[in-house]
C-alpha cells in the first residue's frame, strides 16, 4: 500500500487546453486529489497536468473523453518522481489469437472499440497518476506566469507528467518479476536482479467459500500487455511473445496460486518455462538487446540498463536521453527544463516522432501536430556531456495494473 500524506484534501476537475491556440478541448479530465499545504502547488499541479494534457491531444485524437485520476503523496524523497498507469485493462483477444490486456483508455477513445471479453467492463477512470510532493519541482513559466529560471535541485513536473500520461495510454510491459510488490522495489528503483521475468499472470481472483482465503486464479496462459506484442530481440527479430508458450506451461486452467512469488517458483521449477523466463530477464539486461518494433518495420530500442529497475522495457534506451524522444527514457535530470532539453534536442514537439509512431503501432489515431514549441526562459546553452545529464537523475515508472474479476 502506498503512503498517504495526512492534510486538506482538494479536489480538482480541469479539462486539458490546446497549447496552440488556447482553446478547449475534450480530449482529457482531470481530477487531482492534491494533500500539499504549500501555497499555490495544487493549482499549479492542476495546470501542468493539463499542459501534459495539450501536448498528448495535440498527436492523438480520442473519440471519447479520456478520464484521468491523479493524487499528490509524499513519498520520501529518495529519487522516485511519480508513476503512471492504466486505471484498468480489459482482456482482449487479438487479431493474432493471442489474448493480451488492451489499456482502457485506448479502448475508451477509439472507433470501433476492440471487442473485449465478455463479462467486463470499464471503470469511471482511464489514468492513474501518483506525483511524489516531495521532489522539489519546477512548474513551467507558462503555468505560473513567472519567469523564475528552474532550481539546480528541481525537476520540471511537465517533463515527469507527460511521461507519465503516456504510461497511463498503455506504453507500458508486463514483462516483469511478479515476486515483486506493484509499488514495491522494483517501482522505486531496486537494481535489476530478477532471474525471471513473466507477463502478468492472473486477471482472476478466487475465495475458497465465503469467508475462505483469497487465491490467483491462473487460466492456463499469461496476459502480455498490448505494447508487448512490439518487443523483439534487437539482433534476431524474434519475438518476445516467443517465449510465452513455454511460460505458459507452468501449470493447468483452473490452477491457483497464493501469491506472484508463489507463481514464479512455480515457472523456476518447470525447465521450458524456467528458461523462456530466465532468457527474456537475461535481454532485459543486455545493453540494446530488446526493441520495439513499429508498424513499418524499423525498431526503437527499449532500456535494457542492467543498473535501473526491473525490466525498464517500457522506457526507451539511452540513445534516446539527448534526442527529440528524450521524454519516455527513464529517468529526468534535476535542473533542466523541458522546453530547453527538447529545443537542445532539435525536437520539433513535446513527443518525438517515434514515441508517436509507437502509439500508432499500438492503434491510437495519430495526426499532425499543429503545436509550436514555446521559447522557454533559458533555452541557450548546450547538453551535459557524453557521460549523462548534469545534476541528480530522478526515476520515473510505470506500474501495471489489471482489472480484477471476482469469483
Amino acid at each position: 500500500m502506498l503512503p498517504v500524506a495526512f492534510g486538506l484534501l482538494l479536489t480538482w476537475t480541469g479539462w486539458a487546453h490546446a497549447a496552440a491556440t488556447g482553446a478547449p478541448s475534450s480530449s482529457f479530465r482531470f481530477d487531482l486529489a492534491c494533500t500539499s499545504a504549500e501555497a499555490g502547488y495544487c493549482d499549479n499541479v492542476k495546470k501542468t497536468l493539463e499542459l501534459a494534457g495539450s501536448y498528448v491531444e495535440d498527436v492523438v485524437s480520442f473519440s471519447s473523453t479520456i478520464q484521468v485520476n491523479a493524487t499528490v503523496v509524499g513519498f520520501a524523497n529518495d529519487g522516485f518522481l511519480s508513476q503512471g498507469r492504466p486505471s484498468s485493462t480489459l482482456v482482449v483477444k487479438d487479431s493474432d489469437g493471442r489474448v493480451r490486456l488492451y489499456p482502457q483508455a485506448l479502448i475508451r477513445g477509439k472507433t470501433p472499440r476492440p471487442a473485449v471479453q465478455e463479462g467486463q467492463e470499464m471503470t469511471k477512470y482511464d489514468v492513474e497518476i501518483l506525483i511524489n510532493s516531495n521532489t522539489p519541482a519546477y512548474f513551467p513559466a507558462s503555468v505560473t506566469g513567472s519567469s523564475k529560471a528552474i532550481g539546480k535541485e528541481e525537476v520540471d513536473l511537465s517533463w515527469t507528467l507527460t511521461h507519465e500520461l503516456l504510461h497511463g495510454l498503455g506504453h507500458l510491459t508486463a514483462w516483469r518479476d511478479h515476486t515483486q510488490e506493484e509499488h514495491g522495489a522494483d517501482a522505486k528503483g531496486a537494481s535489476n536482479t530478477s532471474e525471471y521475468l513473466t507477463p502478468y499472470p492472473f486477471v482472476y481472483m478466487v475465495r475458497s467459500g465465503s469467508t475462505g482465503a483469497a487465491a490467483l486464479q491462473y487460466d492456463g496462459h499469461t496476459y502480455p500487455y498490448l505494447f508487448d506484442r512490439f518487443l523483439v530481440e534487437t539482433t534476431s527479430g524474434k519475438a518476445l511473445d516467443d517465449y510465452i508458450t513455454a511460460i505458459d506451461g507452468v501449470g493447468k486452467a483452473g490452477t491457483t496460486f497464493a501469491d506472484g512469488p508463489a507463481f514464479v517458483s512455480a515457472v523456476a521449477g518447470n525447465g521450458p518455462a524456467a528458461s523462456a523466463a530466465s532468457k527474456v530477464s537475461t535481454l532485459a539486461k543486455t545493453p540494446g538487446s530488446v526493441s520495439f518494433r513499429l508498424d513499418d518495420g524499423s525498431l526503437v530500442t527499449l532500456d535494457t540498463d542492467p543498473a535501473l529497475p526491473s525490466s525498464r522495457l517500457d522506457h526507451l534506451g539511452p540513445e534516446y536521453e539527448k534526442k527529440e524522444d528524450l521524454l519516455m527514457y527513464s529517468v529526468t535530470p534535476s535542473g533542466l527544463e523541458y522546453i530547453r532539453a527538447l529545443k537542445q534536442a532539435g525536437s520539433r514537439h513535446p513527443i518525438g516522432e517515434k514515441t508517436q509512431s509507437i502509439l500508432r503501432t499500438m492503434g491510437y489515431n495519430v495526426k499532425n501536430s499543429s503545436m509550436v514549441l514555446p521559447m522557454s526562459s533559458s533555452v541557450s546553452g548546450s547538453m551535459a556531456g557524453s557521460k549523462g545529464w548534469q545534476g541528480k537523475l530522478h526515476v520515473m515508472t510505470g506500474v501495471m495494473v489489471v482489472s480484477w474479476i471476482l469469483s
